[in-house]
């Protein structure tokens, strides 16, 4: 018969062993915290501390479309691909070490530069130096139709930020009939800049135009040491004819005095 001192004996074993195992649960709580705290920090410190840019290189000859690829040894083949790569969190640059043609009808809500370069070294430390690559467009997208648009052009759909190009000729395809969507670059607010490049067009009839504002929201256009070709005056911005001013259309701010 077990006496009263022995039960208190055993209440007080039992009692002692609950209270290690909910010091235990109480450490492990208290170290899943601190390493969850730690795991958000460190979270938070990479986003803080991250590269303000994404840069990659794309050589239509000799690159290869695949992930773990995109730099100046191993790049990407398309722009194309390189634009389904973007970051919306931090400035996007795509640098064309060749010519070539976007094929397909993108949404972008990152902000992007795509520049003309060469593998050669240049100024300053610079693996690559400047050079003028053309980059066409697809008179319709391999993805049209889409929907809400129908049949599109190939080009960009801007969702705020900002597009730039350098040292590269943008050259507006010919446009099938019947295209629903003919406007290469549209954006949502944002801003666009063209700097030490060239703009041609390949038929002034029928071609597709370079900017347009999606809902009439007003952005700033930017073009600096840029050549208007001949067949590009009235394929600038949508709604601006051939030699009109775009500064009278609110929608449009820009240094061009005739579009």
């Amino acid at each position: 018969m077990t006496t009263v001192v022995e039960a208190l004996q055993d209440a007080t074993h039992e009692l002692h062993e609950a209270a290690a195992l909910y010091q235990a649960r109480a450490d492990q709580v208290a170290a899943d915290r601190v390493a969850t705290i730690a795991g958000a920090q460190t979270i938070i410190n990479n986003y803080v501390n991250r590269a303000p840019y994404q840069e990659c290189f794309c050589d239509f000859n000799n690159g290869i479309d695949a992930a773990g690829r995109g730099s100046l040894a191993a790049p990407f083949k398309t722009v194309d691909y390189a634009l389904l790569q973007r970051d919306r969190s931090v400035v996007n640059v795509i640098n064309m070490l060749t010519d070539d043609t976007i094929k397909v009808g993108h949404t972008s809500f990152a902000s992007l530069i795509i520049r003309g370069v060469s593998p050669a070294p240049g100024p300053l430390g610079l693996s690559f130096s400047f050079a003028l690559r053309k980059l066409s467009f697809f008179g319709e997208a391999s993805n049209s139709p889409t929907p809400g648009l129908g049949r599109r052009v190939a080009g960009i759909d801007m969702y705020g930020g900002s597009l730039g190009f350098g040292f590269i000729n943008l050259h507006l395809p010919t446009t099938p009939a019947g295209l629903d969507y003919g406007y290469m670059l549209n954006f949502n607010g944002g801003s666009f800049n063209m700097s030490d490049s060239s703009l041609t067009v390949e038929t002034a009839g029928t071609a597709a135009v370079l900017i347009s504002s999606g809902g009439g929201q007003r952005i700033t256009a930017s073009f600096q040491n840029t050549t208007i070709g001949p067949n590009a005056p009235g394929k600038i911005f949508r709604g601006v004819a051939a030699g009109q001013d775009p500064r009278t259309n609110f929608t449009y701010e820009t240094n061009l005095a005739s579009a």
